[in-house]
């Protein structure tokens, strides 16, 4: 899969939004769009991995609230940390 990066830029923590800290890039392959995180200056661990979001909008809930362990079957390093800041750009 090759996937072209078509915007990267930055945003803050769940627990810190108005602080960037965390780089991330949006792509684009065959008709999807897909996110992954690339640098937490704050320190902590991430996955790099690339998610399409096609396969986040299936894992949320339709009509309950939801944390960011509903994203955790899109990992293949299961790291909470990257969850949450998925859903942060899923979001912004």
């Amino acid at each position: 899969m090759n996937i072209t990066i078509i915007k990267k830029t930055n945003c803050g923590k769940v627990s810190t939004p108005e602080k960037e800290t965390l780089t991330y890039n949006v792509g684009h392959c065959d008709d999807e769009y897909y996110f992954r995180v690339t640098d937490n200056v704050g320190g902590g661990f991430f996955s790099d991995e690339w998610i399409s979001l096609s396969d986040i909008t299936e894992c949320l809930p339709k009509d309950s609230n939801f944390n960011a362990t509903v994203l955790t079957p899109l990992f293949k390093y299961k790291r909470l940390t990257t969850q949450y800041q998925l859903l942060l750009l899923y979001y912004s």
